[in-house]
C-alpha cells in the first residue's frame, strides 16, 4: 500500500536463520576474522595466534607475509579459548612472552610515524589485539612493548585500564589511559593509535584521546619487540591474546571500529 511502512518481522528473521547467517554470530566472525586482520592498511605484521610453528624460534607465525615470526620463550601455550572458536596464545604471568629482536635502524618494528611511503594524513602507528587477562597484578602487565619506543600495558588505579605510551624524538613520554576499567577473564579489543600530536586508545568501541603536543615522531630504538611482557623483560602478563597486529599507519576510526565489529561476536562481546 502506498505510504505504508514495512515492519521488521522478527519471527520471519528467526525462521530464516538456518538459511541466512546473522551478522552477529561467532561462526560469521570466525570465517572472516583473519581476512579482516590482513586487510588492515599499513600492516607490518599480524599474529593471529592460530598459525603455530614446531620450532620455538618461529612459533608465533606472522600471517601477513612479512615473516616477522616471534620466538616463544618459556613455552607459552597455543590453542583455543575454552569451548569457543577463538585462537589464542596463553601466558602464565611468570616468565612467558613472545619476542623478536630489532634488526638495526629502520628495521621491521621501528615504526616512527612519519614513513614517507604512507599517504600524507594517514601516517602514524596503530597496534592492537583481543586480550583476556586472567588477573591484574601490581607490576603493570604489558600487552605489547617495542623497548624504548612504544608500548601498551594495563595501568590506572587498579592496573586494569589499558594504556598506550611512547618515547618521542623530543624526549617526551606521551601517554593515554583508557577510561574503561577491564574485568578479569573477559575479552576486550585493545588498540593504540599514534597520529603526530595525538595519542588514542580504543577498548572495544570506547575511545579515549590525549594530546601529544610536539610529538611528531617515535624514537627508532634498538630494543626488541615483545608480546606478553615488557621488553626488559618483566611486567609479565597473565592471560590470553588473539589477532595481534602492528600497522605503520594511523588507522581511521572507521577501520578500527569495523575490525572490532566484524570480530567481536567470536569473543562474546
Amino acid at each position: 500500500m502506498a505510504g505504508s511502512t514495512q515492519i521488521r518481522n522478527s519471527e520471519q528473521v528467526n525462521l530464516l536463520r538456518a538459511d541466512f547467517q546473522p551478522r552477529y554470530e561467532p561462526n560469521f566472525a570466525w570465517k572472516s576474522a583473519v581476512s579482516a586482520l590482513l586487510a588492515l592498511p599499513g600492516l607490518r605484521a599480524a599474529w593471529s595466534m592460530s598459525s603455530v610453528d614446531y620450532a620455538a624460534a618461529t612459533q608465533a607465525r606472522d600471517v601477513s607475509g612479512g615473516a616477522y615470526h616471534l620466538t616463544n620463550n618459556n613455552t607459552a601455550t597455543f590453542g583455543y579459548w575454552a569451548n569457543s572458536l577463538i585462537p589464542c596464545v596463553t601466558f602464565d604471568g611468570v616468565n612467558q612472552n613472545l619476542t623478536r629482536a630489532d634488526g638495526g635502524a629502520g628495521n621491521w618494528a621501528d615504526i616512527i610515524g612519519t614513513e614517507a611511503y604512507i599517504a600524507a594524513g594517514q601516517r602514524g602507528l596503530t597496534l592492537g589485539c583481543w586480550v583476556n587477562a586472567a588477573s591484574f597484578v601490581a607490576l603493570l602487565p604489558f600487552i605489547f612493548d617495542k623497548l624504548n619506543a612504544y608500548y601498551i600495558y594495563f595501568g590506572g588505579a587498579g592496573n586494569n585500564q589499558p594504556a598506550f605510551q611512547l618515547f618521542d624524538t623530543i624526549g617526551g613520554f606521551p601517554v593515554v589511559t583508557s577510561t574503561t576499567v577491564c574485568t578479569a577473564t573477559a575479552w576486550y579489543f585493545v588498540c593504540g593509535r599514534f597520529t603526530p600530536g595525538t595519542m588514542d586508545i580504543y577498548v572495544n568501541d570506547s575511545l579515549t584521546s590525549a594530546a601529544a603536543a610536539g610529538s611528531v615522531a617515535i624514537v627508532d630504538s634498538a630494543g626488541q619487540f615483545t608480546i606478553g611482557s615488557s621488553g626488559a623483560p618483566g611486567n609479565y602478563f597473565s592471560g590470553s591474546m588473539s589477532l595481534c597486529f602492528l600497522c605503520a599507519a594511523s588507522l581511521s576510526d572507521s577501520i578500527i571500529k569495523a575490525f572490532y565489529q566484524q570480530t567481536r561476536a567470536m569473543y562474546g562481546v
